[in-house]
């Protein structure tokens, strides 16, 4: 996660400040937070346009933010101007895979397999 957040940082660029002064009271960038999800989808026969938006926040686990992101009806909203020095969230979205009448559930797949094993591969 360290990682994830040091790669989308601001880098500090020492060629940048090259003769110049640093002032240690300097206001930094706006911090980057991570935020994890699941996503609650709309019904499959769902046909129009859709947006994603946060409908809880949910406690933190092991130092992450945890939310529960839905899927709703219609376009999104017009986003509200950021503040400068507001945190910046990075959102990482766990999708569940839509059901598909064309495949089946994973325990009637394994029913309608062939028998592949050879004679001398019986117990």
């Amino acid at each position: 996660m360290a990682k994830l957040e040091e790669a989308l940082s601001p880098r500090w660029e020492p060629d940048r400040w090259r003769g110049r002064r640093w002032r240690s009271g300097a206001a930094s960038g706006p911090s980057l937070q991570v935020r994890f999800g699941h996503l609650r989808r709309l019904p499959g026969d769902y046909q129009g346009e859709r947006h994603i938006e946060i409908t809880h926040c949910l406690p933190d686990q092991k130092g992450q933010k945890w939310v529960e992101f839905s899927e709703v009806p219609g376009p999104p909203p017009n986003p509200a101007p950021q503040a400068p020095g507001l945190a910046r969230y990075l959102d990482v979205v766990f999708v569940p895979p839509k059901p598909s009448a064309t495949m089946p559930a994973p325990a009637t797949q394994l029913a309608h397999l062939p028998d592949t094993r050879a004679d001398g591969d019986l117990p």
